[in-house]
């Protein structure tokens, strides 16, 4: 009888000996000559396919004839309805100063009526006859939907 005793592998040597074998195994998956590969093409189901953008935007009518005393309110509605869609507003204005929101650009998401909306207070000491508010809406994520549009308030007053 044998009676050998076990023989103990390192790791060192245990590794040595799978990376050996997955060389080898890698090496025989190898043709031995290059083919060009081939392609198919199909049509994906429709539930496969990249979705458009499902939404368009209507923004509020302009106001010709503004009173920059009280707050504007510049509207956009989304269709088809959903609620939670980020809409992005920018405020340009011909020289009044913007009190309120504090920044000229951010985001308002649609709310369960399908209508976003922005508040936006103008400087009762810096507008005159004839100047705009121009607000711009657009859609924050392009996958949301697609087009702007931009609602105009213009001042009937120099002051409050």
């Amino acid at each position: 009888m044998d009676n050998k005793t076990p023989q103990q592998i390192s790791r060192r040597d245990a590794l040595k000996i799978l990376a050996g074998v997955a060389s080898a195994t890698a090496l025989a998956t190898i043709p031995d000559k290059w083919t060009k590969p081939g392609m198919e093409v199909g049509v994906l189901p429709a539930h496969a396919q990249t979705s458009v953008p499902t939404h368009t935007l209507v923004v509020g009518v302009s106001d010709p004839a503004a009173n920059f005393c009280f707050s504007l309110i510049s509207t956009v509605t989304i269709a088809p309805p959903a609620s939670g869609i980020l809409m992005r507003y920018t405020i340009t204005t011909s020289g009044p100063a913007i009190t309120s929101p504090a920044a000229l650009t951010g985001t308002v998401p649609t709310d369960g009526t399908v209508v976003a909306s922005l508040s936006v207070d103008v400087d009762q000491t810096s507008f005159g006859v004839g100047d705009t508010v121009t607000v711009t809406w657009s859609f924050e994520n392009a996958s949301d939907g697609v087009g702007s549009g931009s609602q105009v308030f213009t001042s009937v007053g120099g002051g409050c």
